[in-house]
């Protein structure tokens, strides 16, 4: 059984599924909407009603996944959580309340996983699809091919943004709504050419806009069997006519979508108009589908991160003899500390493994400070897969992986992480001081074993003191790590 929480701007949603003979099923699917951006104040912070009224819905999905092992659940937060400067504290609440860790992702990583998701629940096709996804804060426009995106866009804006700024309290007016058209296309036009380049041949839309454009279209004409530039333009005449959304007669539209089905709409209708869209159809498999199946490929080995990291690896030239070396005493020695160090498992070997792979990024701009490139760079990247978190926890281990220990950063401060990542970073530390001569037949079998709050890590009989420069190292590490609490024996 797995499990995948979307923490939307407008919606939460969790959805169950169940994975047997290489196939998933769909079992269960909860759906709250929390209009988490309503509650963004000015100075971009999480109103304390907007917050408990979050926390309450995941109280109710954390009942239906007590029973779930932590693998077996993902939850992920999006635009609102991505833009609140409280963000970090009210993830620490929700995590007691939903019973389960919550992530922060990107925008391009949310149209990824969007399309991800879509892309299972259409006809398959060789064609290249058009996959827009409305969501509360944030529009994600994707063109891909199969189950692959091959372009993807996060805009700044989305139903609930864009109703709470020109149809405040549900209030419609002729000069609002041509205000709104002209923001939404502003925000549209960087992206058209590059769209329209890559071209594609059917249109899906994945968000709860798109399934409430269609049944309002559905009512009003019951011949209507996608969604049209026409029949929306026809559905915004009509709500012209009316002065409040309360006074809107759709028996299909719900009540708790009326309040943003406006500022959707013209997004719709703008996104039609720029790329001269024929006819969408609406989907329901979205963000929270696809972070199953993102699940299901980490399984099979298809895990789209070790694809970033690979990737960046490549593009600034990495050296892959050296992060094999760096990576196989790193795991040699993390194998030695990491049950009595209280590390997870796969989690900490992913993250020493990727900055094994990762750590000499750096290299492709300057010597000097290399380490602090190669941060910089994994922190600022887009990574395909990576939560924010994760991508700052791995960003933190490469620029601290020489030199001068790094501050935190903000996410494993308010976290378990904040004890667990100065432990990797030692791990990897000593690692790299063993392996910096570059020699294949220089590395020694080592023995470690962690003995109260004391690091020991042995080397072969005479191997130190014909290295001066390594026992040099070795010991300079363990001055800096007895700052932090972390004492180290060599021998």
């Amino acid at each position: 059984m797995l499990a995948a929480v979307d923490l939307g701007s407008n919606s939460f949603h969790m959805v169950v599924a169940r994975y047997a003979d290489g196939h998933l099923t769909l079992v269960d699917r909860l759906r709250e909407m929390v209009r988490l951006a309503d509650g963004l104040t000015s100075d971009l912070l999480l109103s304390d009603d907007a917050q408990q009224l979050a926390l309450d819905c995941l109280s109710r999905f954390g009942e239906r996944l007590r029973s779930f092992d932590p693998n077996d659940v993902v939850a992920v937060g999006t635009n609102t959580l991505r833009r609140a400067k409280n963000g970090a504290e009210f993830l620490q609440r929700a995590k007691a309340h939903l019973g389960h860790s919550i992530d922060i992702i990107s925008g391009l990583e949310e149209a990824r996983l969007v399309y991800l998701g879509a892309s299972h629940s259409v006809p398959p096709s060789s064609k290249r699809r058009l996959v827009v996804d409305i969501g509360g804060g944030s529009t994600e426009l994707i063109v891909g091919q199969g189950f692959e995106p091959q372009r993807m866009y996060s805009l700044f804006m989305g139903c609930v943004s864009i109703s709470r700024v020109f149809f405040p309290g549900g209030r419609i007016s002729r000069r609002k709504l041509e205000e709104a058209r002209l923001t939404i296309d502003q925000e549209i036009a960087p992206v058209v050419a590059p769209l329209k380049a890559l071209g594609w041949k059917y249109a899906f839309g994945s968000s709860g806009t798109a399934r409430a454009i269609q049944e309002v279209l559905t009512e009003v004409d019951p011949q209507a069997t996608a969604i049209t530039a026409d029949g929306m333009r026809r559905l915004r005449n009509q709500l012209l006519q009316l002065k409040h959304m309360d006074e809107v007669s759709w028996n299909n539209l719900q009540e708790r979508r009326r309040p943003v089905f406006l500022g959707g709409l013209l997004i719709m209708e703008r996104i039609f108009d720029a790329l001269n869209i024929e006819s969408m159809t609406p989907t329901d498999y979205s963000l929270r589908e696809g972070l199953l199946y993102d699940t299901l490929g980490k399984w099979s080995g298809e895990d789209a991160r070790e694809r970033s990291v690979r990737v960046l690896a490549n593009k600034y030239d990495a050296d892959p003899d050296q992060a094999q070396r760096l990576a196989t005493i790193a795991l040699k020695l993390f194998k030695r500390v990491y049950k009595e160090w209280h590390l997870p498992r796969r989690q900490s070997r992913q993250l020493l493994r990727w900055a094994a792979t990762l750590h000499e990024i750096g290299l492709g701009i300057a010597h000097s400070h290399y380490h602090r490139h190669g941060g910089y760079i994994v922190a600022n990247a887009d990574l395909p897969g990576f939560s924010r978190n994760l991508q700052q926890r791995l960003a933190w281990l490469i620029a601290g992986h020489r030199r001068r220990v790094p501050p935190l950063p903000s996410m494993a401060a308010q976290s378990s992480w904040n004890e667990r990542l100065p432990k990797l970073l030692a791990v990897l530390r000593i690692a790299v001081v063993i392996v910096r001569g570059r020699q294949v037949d220089d590395v020694p079998k080592i023995r470690a074993q962690v003995d109260g709050d004391c690091l020991r890590v042995r080397f072969p009989r005479g191997w130190l003191q014909k290295r001066p420069l390594t026992e040099l190292g070795l010991k300079e590490e363990a001055e800096i790590f007895a700052a932090l609490g972390i004492r180290m024996k060599f021998a």
